[in-house]
């Protein structure tokens, strides 16, 4: 009555605001994390990246532990990222592949923004290619003949101020080489130097320049000497600066004075170890406080991935590199580090397991002054901190309170918790923190019923399927497996009228199996029952309704394209819709329903039931006048097993249009005394209202809803609860979340007689 007071007249479908269901939890971001820059500001750490959800910041304090993390909306794809210390600001640069320009911002101690993005060189730059000398920050950027350009801003906690948008400096040149093209600049605090390479016969030769809080070249440019081929690092401390870079299986280092004008190239340090042949090593540098310290990431194919530091000073060490970290999968860029003037804070990215399929992340840890040891027990903890996503959401409802069951994703992103809450007459929920009814399942949607008295829920499971029933109070029953022949890969439930729950599967053998439950929950049948075996022959994902005491079971079934398993000799079908009943005592029909099956593809995407009778919705597409057509009609099964005023080949009633031929993603039904709602994730979470006999009582009222995933439960009196999972960017970035809304038409009011 509460739900229903909030809905108006008859002839307009109200939907009321989304109610969120639970936040996310802290968990690993989505997506590739390019590590980029650690800076301190004396005391804690920001460690800067990009990637894919965009440039983000994470506040890291002086014992090493994370304490925040901010991504800037519209960043998505921020990449070739560089970052220092002002002494009041952080200053950060990226690339913006969109805009196809670099941009600055300003942010505080703590990581947070202050301003921009300011757009300051419709130029592409690269990691490690800005410094900062009080406000004045230079940051090297690449035209596109690639040409070497400087751009000189200014940066506090208010204001980007573009000095000079395009300085070019003559003596100073890009490479030929394919992946590092721009320079490396550092400073002093009062002036700049930048560091760039020449190739001839095969040789590459390191340059250096100072130039000043101006632009201007301050002395003539220095050769170094030769170098290795891959990036290069730059740090200044101790009135000196230190450049190091990787290449050949070695580690080249140099020590410059630029007051002097003097350079010293220290001896060269073999990388390959006891490793084969074709060994990779990235490096990089940074001033811990006492001296310089290099950091390698090498990588070969006969041994782990390992993190190594090798400190050295003005006369060079004869020291092997000190192994930090061995581990699979570490990422091809060099670790980071950073000091506060006590400690080293270091960061690196790492690839999951299998590297190929969930990006990296960014670990960090606290080390000693010499970035030797760590000085804390935890040695991988996560920097790149987002949201659990949670996905896959279903519904079922008592008529008064609900309960909605969803997946929260875990890091491998393959499986996840399965989570539930429950919800008040109003859609509220119940359950602030939701409980947890299953460890580890595959990201695919559970089912749900309600038998009568309690929720009934199932899921797949490794070789099997788990269930659980849910009391209206929350307390949760024993889990029960089940094991079966075939992996499951899809399944649904409902219950009938008695409280009998008949739940369907389709497993990799490509069979639909039925499994009776009690009320309590507990199997009926010693043995599944057999409702198709399809061997070869593809079927798609069956669903299931009830029309009070027996059941429904509808699937497609034929394919659009050739199996080879070796040689393609099963051709192309058409796809069609069949189902079968099945009785609240077990017995299935002999032959299946033809339900749909006339001259075009006809996909299944829901089934309900309104009471007695049942309708499908399927997606009907094809060829008419030589133009593509999809949409979506429906058809009526009598309780008796007979299509109602309609044959299989006739198409159906149609109750929406073009809404993409290519969707195989399903719909839901939801039918009450009245008829049915109906939605598609297609159609942006759109409802539509149908009578019984499958017409359209009320069109599309969109939901705004953009979801691959809908769920519905009809609540007595004409109205619907709807769950759906979406893009959370306004609050919890890079996650979704799971949201309930309620619909309704109710009855038309009585009208008031006069006496």
């Amino acid at each position: 009555m509460i739900l229903l007071a909030a809905f108006s007249a008859r002839g307009a479908i109200v939907v009321t605001p989304e109610i969120a269901v639970a936040d996310p939890r802290a968990a690993d971001m989505e997506g590739d994390q390019q590590l980029s820059a650690i800076v301190s500001d004396g005391n804690d750490f920001v460690v800067f990246w990009g990637g894919t959800t965009g440039l983000s910041a994470a506040h890291v304090g002086d014992d090493g532990r994370f304490l925040s993390r901010i991504t800037l909306p519209g960043t998505a794809g921020a990449r070739s990222v560089s970052a220092s210390w002002t002494g009041a600001v952080y200053v950060a640069t990226w690339y913006d592949p969109v805009q196809r320009a670099t941009l600055a911002a300003t942010f505080s101690h703590a990581g947070n923004l202050l301003a921009g993005p300011t757009l300051i060189a419709s130029l592409w730059t690269n990691t490690g290619s800005l410094a900062t000398a009080g406000r004045r920050a230079l940051v090297i950027c690449l035209r596109l003949d690639q040409s070497v350009s400087v751009v000189l801003f200014d940066a506090d906690a208010s204001s980007i101020t573009v000095i000079h948008a395009d300085l070019t400096l003559p003596p100073v040149t890009a490479t030929s080489h394919p992946y590092y093209l721009v320079p490396a600049v550092a400073s002093d605090g009062h002036e700049f130097v930048i560091l760039w390479r020449t190739y001839a016969a095969g040789t590459a030769t390191l340059h250096l320049v100072r130039v000043g809080s101006d632009g201007d070249i301050v002395a003539t440019p220095i050769v170094l000497g030769t170098t290795g081929t891959d990036k290069i690092a730059v740090a200044y401390g101790g009135g000196q600066y230190a450049i190091a870079t990787a290449g050949s299986n070695r580690l080249f280092r140099f020590i410059v004075d630029t007051q002097t004008g003097t350079a010293r190239q220290l001896q060269e340090v073999d990388l390959s170890g006891d490793r084969k042949d074709n060994v990779y090593s990235l490096a990089s540098v940074f001033w811990s406080g006492s001296r310089f310290i290099a950091s390698m990431v090498t990588e070969s194919w006969d041994k782990p991935d390992a993190i190594e530091t090798l400190p050295f000073s003005g006369e060079g060490s004869g020291l092997p590199p000190v192994t930090l970290l061995k581990g699979p999968y570490l990422f091809r860029l060099p670790p980071l580090f950073a000091t506060n003037g006590r400690t080293v804070f270091g960061a690196w990215a790492q690839y999951g397991d299998p590297p190929a399929q969930f990006g990296s992340k960014i670990y960090g840890s606290l080390f000693d002054e010499a970035a030797s040891i760590t000085v804390r027990a935890e040695t991988t903890n996560l920097i790149s901190v987002g949201w659990s996503r949670q996905s896959a959401p279903v519904i079922a409802t008592s008529g008064t309170d609900s309960l909605v069951v969803w997946v929260e994703e875990s890091g491998d992103r393959v499986t996840g918790r399965l989570l539930g809450a429950r919800l008040d007459t109003s859609g509220s929920p119940i359950d602030h923190t939701p409980f947890e009814i299953a460890p580890v399942v595959p990201l695919d949607a559970a089912a749900i019923a309600f038998t009568g008295d309690r929720y009934f829920v199932a899921w797949p499971a490794q070789h099997g399927i788990g269930t659980r029933t849910v009391n209206r109070d929350g307390s949760l029953g024993a889990p029960v497996f089940i094991e079966t022949i075939g992996d499951v890969v899809a399944l649904s439930a409902v219950s009938n009228s008695s409280g009998t729950t008949l739940l369907v599967t389709s497993d990799t053998y490509l069979d639909i199996h039925g499994y009776r439950f009690d009320t309590l929950g507990r199997p009926i049948d010693n043995t599944p029952l057999l409702i198709g075996y399809f061997g070869y022959y593809w079927v798609f994902a069956p669903q299931i309704a009830s029309s009070g005491s027996d059941f429904l079971v509808v699937w497609s079934e034929g394919k659009d394209f050739s199996y080879c398993n070796p040689v393609c000799d099963w051709p192309p079908t058409l796809i069609d819709v069949f189902g079968k009943r099945v009785s609240a005592a077990g017995s299935v029909d002999a032959a299946p329903i033809s339900i749909a099956t006339g001259p075009k593809d006809q996909i299944l995407l829901a089934v309900g039931s309104a009471g007695r009778d049942y309708l499908i919705a399927h997606l009907l597409r094809g060829e008419e006048g030589g133009k593509s057509f999809a949409r979506i009609n429906t058809k009526r099964v009598l309780r008796e097993g007979q299509l109602d005023g309609m044959t299989a080949e006739d198409d159906g009633t149609t109750i929406t249009e073009g809404i993409g031929g290519g969707d195989y993603r399903t719909g839901v039904l939801a039918g009450d005394a009245g008829g049915y709602w109906f939605a598609h994730p297609a159609l942006a979470g759109s409802l539509i209202r149908i009578d019984p006999t499958g017409k359209v009582i009320t069109g599309r009222t969109t939901l705004g809803i953009s979801s691959p995933s809908i769920s519905m439960a009809s609540v007595p009196g004409g109205a619907v609860r709807i769950a759906y999972a979406r893009r959370t960017p306004d609050l919890f970035d890079g996650t979704s979340r799971i949201f309930v809304r309620s619909a309704g038409e109710p009855p038309t009011r009585p009208r008031a007689v006069r006496h």
